[in-house]
Order: C-alpha cells, then sequence, then structure tokens
C-alpha cells in the first residue's frame, strides 16, 4: 500500500481515473446498496439498535469478501472474539477472516499496520472510545488512515432510544457514507422482526435504494427492495 502523503503534488490532470474501485461482498442485497459493491478507499458508518442485527450482517459480509480473496480483519471491541465466533458458526460462514480484540483507536492503528489489511470491521466505536468528544477525533483518524492505505472500513455505532445516532451529529459526516439499520421491536406490529437498511448518505452514489430483511438461521439470507426512502 502506498502512504498517499509521501507523493509530490500533482496537476489533477495527469492523475489517471477511470471509474471508482469496487469490491464485491458476495452478499447481493449488501452490495447492491452500496452501487455494485464498497468503494476502495472509502469508511462507512454503520448505525443501529442494538440486537438489529448488524454484527451479524457484518459477519456474513465479512466472510463473504474474504471468498473473493480479498484479506479482512475484525477488531472487536464491544463483544469478545469468541462470540464473534459463535455468530460465524451459526451462520455457517465458509471462509472465515482474521479477528483481534482491541481497547483503543492505537489497537486497530496496530493491527491494520500488522496485517495490512484490504478491509476493517470496526465493532463498535462505542466501545472504542467512552467519551464523545474523542470519538470524533477517533472518527477521523480511522478515517483518514483508511484513505491513505486504500482500505475499505466499516465502523459500527450505536443509537440512542429515539433511533438517533448516540453522539455528536458530526461523525455522520466524517466518513464517505452513513449507513442505516432499524428493526421492528414491536411484537404486535405487522411488521415485526423487519430489518430496514439504508444508506442515509453516501459519496459514491444513491441513497435511493432502501432493502427490507428478515433474519434467519444464517443470516440474511432472503432481502426485498423498499421503493423509496423511509
Amino acid at each position: 500500500m502506498i502512504d498517499s502523503l509521501k507523493r509530490p503534488a500533482q496537476n489533477v490532470l495527469d492523475i489517471q481515473f477511470e471509474d471508482w474501485t469496487r469490491m464485491k461482498s458476495n452478499v447481493p442485497f449488501f452490495d447492491e446498496i452500496l452501487g455494485g459493491g464498497a468503494v476502495c478507499p472509502g469508511t462507512l458508518l454503520f448505525s443501529g439498535r442494538g440486537g438489529a442485527g448488524k454484527t451479524s450482517l457484518m459477519v456474513q459480509v465479512a466472510d463473504g469478501f474474504s471468498e473473493t480473496g480479498l484479506k479482512v480483519v475484525y477488531a472487536a471491541a464491544e463483544e469478545a472474539p469468541r462470540q464473534i465466533a459463535g455468530h460465524a458458526k451459526r451462520l455457517q460462514i465458509r471462509t472465515g477472516f482474521l479477528i483481534k480484540e482491541v481497547e483503543d483507536p492505537a489497537d486497530v492503528h496496530t493491527l491494520i499496520k500488522d496485517e495490512h489489511p484490504d478491509v476493517v470491521i470496526v465493532d463498535s466505536l462505542h466501545k472504542l472510545v467512552s467519551r464523545n468528544s474523542l470519538r470524533v477525533r477517533a472518527m477521523t483518524s480511522l478515517y483518514n488512515r483508511a484513505k491513505r492505505e486504500d482500505i475499505v472500513m466499516f465502523i459500527l455505532c450505536h443509537v440512542n432510544k429515539k433511533g438517533q445516532l448516540a453522539g455528536p451529529e458530526e461523525l455522520k459526516h466524517i466518513g464517505d457514507g452513513h449507513l442505516h439499520m432499524d428493526y421492528d421491536f414491536n411484537p404486535k406490529s405487522p411488521t415485526f422482526g423487519l430489518r430496514v437498511l439504508q444508506l442515509e448518505k453516501y459519496r459514491f452514489g444513491t441513497t435511493e435504494h432502501v432493502w427490507g430483511m428478515h433474519m434467519e438461521a444464517t443470516g440474511f439470507n432472503t432481502a426485498f427492495r423498499i421503493e423509496g426512502q423511509l
């Protein structure tokens, strides 16, 4: 990986650009919502309430990236590696990926330095950094690292009881996109258990695609498009 900060200044017309480089996760609905795959380099903030299935989806996506030959590392700050392994077993993943427990942003940077990954999943920002004021700094440092080293990075984060991002609103605007998963917790609702996945901000494409999903024994294997934004 080339550190872009070491390159001299260039005329913009001399920089080669044909199209965004996209990495496919082999999870069809996930790739489609990202416009055909995750743009590299790129950082997505992924929010949602506890129990919505963020970790299960990320384990499924991580394995999909691994199946295509990409090196994936999972920085586990919230659940222990053995708990993530439990998700992986339940989801019957086929290829696997690297996982390491981390306690702070420095651990994530060290993990990237040691492993030189293509894809990094940080789970989660709120366990990695406890203070709101420091979350912005941590998010910025991880975003810059991904950009310099051509990495696709997903950073999971919490929401409050109202379903809004827990912490400074600025977090939404630091990365290249904000992906949100909602969940109908009401057992009396006709859509009980339905997960809704939507891009609320995206630098590399449209935010029009919304997907509905149900958690199955082996993950989110069935999804359907919902027209328009919710």
